[in-house]
């Protein structure tokens, strides 16, 4: 990313009806060369079982069964230096799309490599890799009836 207004970088997403500060990573500084990646560490457990979570169960069986759209939605966000923050905003500067359906009906990969695409979606700027755990607990949710 060669964009010299860049200095702090996050990702956010929504998923299951979770959104908001509860769904980003922390801020961190844009690597000095492209070739050094971004290390962010963010983990998120997400409860489905069909009894205490059935809303987050249904949610995600619709998207495993395209009734709702199955990609979830990476957003790269730079956010402003704590000196510029009165006169600067966060702005979105990337989008990568995980789509679950394809990753439920694939292979037993945990690692995924997805590209991030700049906003006006036009080229690739960066790659986010993902790991995704509790596969087995997902095509569970595949093979329920809607």
């Amino acid at each position: 990313m060669l964009d010299d207004d860049v200095h702090l970088l996050y990702v956010e997403y929504s998923f299951l009806g979770y959104r908001g500060a509860d769904m980003e990573t922390e801020s961190i500084p844009k690597p000095k060369t492209y070739t050094e990646p971004l290390i962010y560490n963010f983990r998120k457990v997400f409860s489905i079982d069909e009894e205490y979570h059935s809303i987050e169960r249904n949610t995600l069986r619709a998207m495993l069964h395209e009734s709702i759209n199955p990609n979830i939605k990476f957003i790269l966000v730079s956010e402003p230096l704590p000196a510029e923050t009165d006169v600067k905003d966060c702005v979105e500067i990337g989008y990568a799309y995980f789509n679950i359906r394809e990753y439920a009906l694939g292979d037993d990969d945990q690692s995924i490599t997805l590209p991030i695409i700049n906003q006006m979606q036009t080229e690739q700027i960066g790659l986010l890799t993902i790991y995704v755990k509790g596969l087995d607990a997902i095509r569970e949710c595949l093979s329920d009836n809607m």
